[in-house]
């Protein structure tokens, strides 16, 4: 196609730019919804390790008190014994950082509180809330209780049965503790919903913005694309009149000479005529097979074949050149591409070749199979051309001849490029130049 090189990746970069938003928005939610999941999979794990703790270090209070102790305590609280019972359970109640650890009978009255504000004999009033805690111990079983709020702080509690020396309970140990661990998964709850709302919402808004970016740069291309097709439109337009506007001058003053000219010079104006209608006539033809598509009749060919007979069709005005083509096809290995294309390409190929050869020389066409290619080498060993030239070769427009359009080797690359192949040149100057040219293999040749 005459524009294709001027096709803009647009579409790939706004289509990666949409896919990147969205795969930022999805690996935020997921690293979000992640934490979720294992804070609530964490939270339970810590209340309930904090809980059998809890209960362990009551169960180790109470296999600690002495029933006789307990006894001379209830007897009287201000003698020596009862004052070391109240002593042993302030020690462990500041040493733990508990709350409160208090005495209680089976009935649930206070036998001796440390910190929990509770007098001898007060009924211990969170039994209500910790009721099936409490009955555990009573059966000789420490347990502990849920968390629960009190006074902006959260508590549980634990309790462990307290034997007497027949080896029954006669007394529960109560321990109420601070859960302030609890405050803080609390807080980073909170504080990991609000990061997930957040980062949804700085996603959307991120992809939004991407998105935007991506249908700006659609936009974009379209601009660019428009522009660089008018961008070529006008080139190709000044490039047919300046190539034309030669021959028609001269077909003008053959024109004018036309009605005054002697008869014998008749013939030779209108010869001049001809010739530029038919110069003019291979320019216009050279830029439509530059603007349309190769030909469809896309099929298995013989490239040595196809070689041969091109050869032999521009033969004679090589030899007014003084120069001799030589043709060696080869394995007659067949290629998939449109023979009609291949043979334009080809020409221009033979006739650029020729052109570069103004003193007479040689010309030799080989083809070879290389692997799943077939490999065609045009070999001459003309002027040669320098590496700034070599690397603008197949630019549209660029030539060196007085006559070019700058078009055929421009032609050829596209004809050869469509069909699935390559061409590369190599040249130096006052040596000659070498077109190589590989075409895939048909599937015919290879079974």
């Amino acid at each position: 196609m005459p524009f294709g090189g001027t096709k803009l990746r647009g579409s790939f970069l706004g289509t990666l730019v949409k896919w990147v938003a969205i795969a930022i928005a999805l690996v935020l939610i997921a690293f979000n919804i992640g934490n979720l999941l294992l804070y609530n999979k964490l939270e339970p794990l810590l209340s309930e390790q904090m809980g059998k703790t809890q209960a362990f270090t009551a169960q180790a209070i109470a296999r600690g008190l002495r029933p006789s102790r307990i006894r001379s305590f209830v007897a009287d609280p201000d003698g020596i014994y009862g004052k070391s019972l109240a002593e042993y359970l302030d020690e462990f109640r500041e040493d733990g950082a508990f709350s409160s650890i208090n005495l209680l009978d089976t009935m649930g009255i206070v036998i001796y509180s440390s910190g929990g504000g509770y007098e001898s004999g007060e009924y211990f009033y969170y039994l209500g809330i910790d009721r099936a805690a409490y009955n555990s111990a009573l059966a000789g079983i420490a347990d502990y209780t849920e968390l629960y709020e009190s006074g902006g702080n959260y508590l549980r509690g634990s309790y462990a049965p307290v034997l007497d020396e027949l080896g029954e309970v006669a007394w529960i140990i109560g321990i109420e503790a601070g859960a302030e661990y609890y405050s803080i998964l609390a807080t980073l709850r909170r504080n990991l919903l609000l990061f997930f709302f957040l980062t949804i919402v700085v996603a959307i808004a991120a992809g939004g913005i991407l998105l935007s970016a991506a249908m700006e740069l659609n936009r974009m291309e379209k601009r660019l694309l428009q522009a660089s097709a008018l961008s070529s439109i006008g080139e190709m337009a000044a490039g047919v009149a300046h190539e034309i506007r030669n021959p028609l001058a001269i077909i003008r003053g053959s024109a004018e000479r036309l009605s005054s000219a002697e008869e014998e010079n008749r013939d030779k104006l209108v010869g001049f005529i001809t010739e530029e209608v038919a110069r003019i006539d291979e320019i216009l033809t050279g830029y439509l097979s530059f603007a349309k598509p190769a030909d469809g009749d896309t099929g298995p060919i013989s490239l040595g074949k196809v070689a041969r007979d091109v050869a032999e069709r521009v033969r004679k005005r090589a030899e007014k050149s003084g120069v001799v083509i030589n043709v060696e096809p080869g394995d007659e290995v067949e290629v998939v591409a449109p023979e009609s294309a291949i043979r334009r390409a080809l020409l221009n190929l033979y006739l650029n070749a020729i052109e570069a050869i103004p003193e007479g020389g040689n010309i030799e066409v080989t083809t070879r199979s290389v692997g799943n290619w077939v490999e065609l080498d045009i070999v001459d060993n003309g002027i040669g051309m320098d590496k700034k030239t070599t690397e603008r070769i197949f630019d549209a427009f660029m030539t060196n001849k007085p006559n070019g359009t700058g078009l055929g080797l421009t032609l050829s690359k596209s004809i050869i490029e469509d069909a699935g192949g390559s061409i590369t040149v190599e040249s130096k100057p006052g040596v000659g130049t070498v077109f190589r040219i590989l075409l895939p293999v048909s599937r015919t040749s290879t079974e």
